[in-house]
């Protein structure tokens, strides 16, 4: 079973960005939120924003009711917080799962799957074991995680589908090596970055069975994929000759839909 990418309907297979005129305030069609937060069912957002008690912990998780009335912190109290990875590991892509449960991934790190639920219980634990998946150091790093050579991976995605399959999509180095960069000053100092993203990143979409973390599909495109644009569709961001960033947005589906995942 393979995953398969396809465009979405004509008239959202492309967006065209343009950056407002000095003083325009934006519209609010061109606000975008962060994906590090789930709203969970009609009563909850669960916002990842750590909570650092010196020495201890980071309790990643913080549930709210929609109208913003914080209810409790939650997450793995026995994990450490390692202040010399920048807080990275804190970090996760989430994802609602039935009405008062979520999926939380961390961004960086190691390809770890966990559901939550809203009162602060963690239902289930997946540790995928990947050889091309690069993970953080546990003595942290200095510089930018994805300047490495090969960059860091880092969980772009993650979502429950309607027959309640969980996919995730992860950055990781192009299988070519690494691409050409230019340099970007900075207000922390001159960086490397990538001149083509496509050239320099692949993407690893795979699709696990959420009972038991069974592999069900993956596969490696050589494009980077990124922004998650509803479940089940992703986008593909290139600049066009004009210099307009031309957003495709992807469909992904496998091409043999299983009738319900186990539960």
């Amino acid at each position: 079973m393979v995953v398969g990418c396809h465009h979405a309907d004509a008239a959202q297979a492309a967006t065209r960005w343009q950056k407002p005129a000095e003083g325009v305030p934006p519209t609010p069609s061109m606000k975008r939120l962060s994906q590090r937060f789930a709203a969970v069912g009609p009563d909850f957002l669960v916002v990842n924003a750590a909570v650092s008690r010196q020495g201890s912990v980071a309790v990643p998780f913080q549930v709210l009711t929609h109208d913003g009335r914080k209810l409790r912190a939650i997450g793995d109290q026995s994990r450490p917080n390692l202040q010399n990875d920048g807080g990275r590991r804190a970090q996760h892509k989430m994802a609602p799962s039935g009405p008062a449960s979520f999926w939380a991934v961390p961004m960086f790190g190691d390809y770890r799957i966990e559901r939550w639920t809203v009162e602060g219980r963690r239902d289930r634990y997946f540790q995928r074991q990947a050889d091309w998946f690069v993970s953080l150091p546990m003595e942290g790093i200095s510089g930018g995680a994805l300047q490495r050579d090969p960059p860091i991976s880092l969980v772009e995605a993650v979502w429950e589908d309607k027959v309640g399959l969980l996919w995730v999509v992860i950055r990781v180095s192009d299988r070519r090596g690494k691409g050409p960069t230019e340099t970007l000053k900075t207000p922390e100092g001159a960086v490397r970055v990538p001149i083509d993203a496509d050239r320099t990143y692949d993407s690893i979409i795979e699709v696990l069975d959420p009972s038991d973390g069974t592999l069900v599909a993956s596969k490696r495109v050589d494009e980077l994929l990124t922004r998650k644009i509803g479940v089940g569709r992703i986008g593909h961001i290139r600049e066009d000759p004009n210099g307009f960033a031309v957003v495709h947005v992807l469909e992904l589906r496998l091409d043999r839909p299983l009738a319900r995942a186990r539960k």
